[in-house]
Order: C-alpha cells, then structure tokens, then sequence
C-alpha cells in the first residue's frame, strides 16, 4: 500500500487485494499499477478540478504540435512548435502488448473505457 494508494477508495483496494497474488507476473503487476495511478483521476475527483488537464500520451506524441498547445495554453504558457519538434508517434505499437491475466486486463479496459468517454481527452 503505502504512498502509492493513498486516497484510495474502499472499493479500489478490495478489488486490487482480489486481483493480487503470489504468482503474479511483472506484465500483470505494471498493468494494476497502471490502474492504481488512473483510477485516482475518478477516485479523488480530478475529472472536475479545473486546476487539472487529461492529457493522454497517445494523442501528445501523434499530434504534438496540438496536444503541446493545448497544454501551454492551459498552463497560461506562451507555446512554439519548436518545444515539441523532437516527439513522434515511434512509440506507439511499437512492441506486441503484454499479456496480463485476463481480471486485470478487463479491469484496465473498463478504466480506458471510462477515459474514452470523456469528451476533453
């Protein structure tokens, strides 16, 4: 626990104490810890702090120029193309995705879901 579930609801720790096990594999693990750290987005009510920008990695290294705008000018930043000339999309499906336990990768899915309907991200 420790840090890392710090404002953590009730509900997100009995399901994580349900998907942890002694066997669990390095793929499975960075999968729930994925989870830990966006589920908090919802849990401690990010979504409608307007000090807070969702900004999904997908989108910052496909289109740069616009998602590196949208962030400066949330910040109040002055912005230039020039800031982000150095990020591409090489990253993105480079590698086949890890195979995690089916409970986790369900558990994740239903998190991206949750990320996908929101409008601003």
């Amino acid at each position: 626990d420790g840090w890392r579930s710090e404002g953590m609801s009730e509900t997100t720790h009995a399901l994580i104490r349900g998907l942890v096990h002694q066997d669990i594999d390095d793929a499975s693990a960075a999968g729930l810890i994925w989870y830990l750290r966006n589920v908090l987005y919802f849990e401690q009510g990010f979504k409608h702090d307007e000090r807070v920008l969702l900004v999904r990695y997908e989108y910052l290294v496909k289109e740069p120029i616009l998602e590196f705008a949208r962030i400066f000018e949330f910040m109040g930043i002055p912005y230039k193309p020039s800031y982000s000339k150095i990020v591409n999309a090489g990253s993105i499906k480079r590698r086949k995705p890890s195979q995690i336990e089916p409970g986790i990768r369900q558990t994740c899915d239903e998190l991206t879901n949750r990320f996908d309907a929101i409008s601003n991200c």
